[in-house]
């Protein structure tokens, strides 16, 4: 099964890098057992917020990032830069998406996608608190990255007629 294009994943890594002032707490850098601790009762509150979570494992890898295995619940916490908030969001991976509150209708299955992202800041907010998920808020609003789903317009019959009749009487006709 191949995943859809994943769209956000820049968008979201811009707004962490480069628009989100972190907090001293968000910055801490953890050893592999403290990540793993802190994986493990960051899952353990998301089931408690009602989300289907994999049960984390931490292990530690090289490289800047961090990285995950969202069935098997491995995660890669980078020894260059073991930061919390990086660690926050490899936990946001093992989320199931059809969970998150307002997608269980709408499921994002993105690994990067709005699901993730509420998810995410869930996280942040509860971990390091509001002022570091609101400024993580408005940097994906700066970057164009979704956090809520898309809003479904439902519609009768009746009214899809009368907006097709609006519309059409401010087309030009055709030529």
């Amino acid at each position: 099964m191949t995943r859809p294009t994943d769209t956000q994943r820049q968008k979201v890594y811009d707004a962490e890098a480069k628009f989100t002032p972190w907090s001293d707490k968000a910055k801490v850098e953890l050893t592999v057992e403290q990540a793993h601790r802190e994986a493990v009762k960051a899952a353990a509150w998301l089931r408690t917020k009602g989300l289907r979570v994999t049960e984390p494992t931490v292990e530690s890898i090289g490289g800047r990032g961090g990285s995950y295995a969202e069935w098997s619940g491995r995660i890669g916490f980078s020894k260059v830069r073991p930061l919390r908030w990086i660690l926050l969001h490899e936990v946001a991976h093992l989320v199931r998406t059809g969970s998150v509150p307002g997608f269980a209708d709408a499921p994002d299955d993105r690994s990067h996608g709005a699901a993730f992202c509420a998810a995410y800041l869930m996280l942040v907010q509860h971990y390091l608190g509001v002022a570091d998920a609101k400024a993580l808020k408005a940097a994906m609003r700066k970057t164009g990255a979704r956090y809520t789903p898309k809003r479904k317009r439902v519609m009768t019959p009746e009214a899809k007629a009368e907006l097709a009749a609006r519309l059409a009487a401010h087309r030009k006709p055709p030529s």
